[in-house]
């Protein structure tokens, strides 16, 4: 099975809202599943560009847009993800 990948945006706005904060999410993550998840930091999403649409920090998980991403969006996000793929 791939990676689950989060990539978390670390462009000026997204930075400046909370994402560097976000670069630490597989601490947070339950341990079974640290091993299924790769984050990687990114310089931008692309999403600030339509801001009617969205909110900085955006995070992208398996390839699934967040605006306004914190922790918890994120790792629900995840395991709904894992849950796709069959692994939980």
């Amino acid at each position: 099975m791939e990676k689950i990948i989060v990539e978390i945006c670390t462009g000026t706005a997204c930075f400046v809202m909370g994402s560097g904060k976000l670069l630490s999410i597989e601490e947070s993550l339950p341990a079974n599943i640290r091993d299924y998840v790769e984050v990687q930091p990114v310089l931008c999403c692309g999403l600030c560009r339509d801001w009617t649409n969205s909110k900085p920090p955006v995070v992208s998980v398996a390839g699934k847009m967040i605006a306004g991403a914190d922790e918890e969006k994120i790792i629900k996000a995840v395991m709904a993800a894992l849950e796709g793929g069959n692994l939980c």
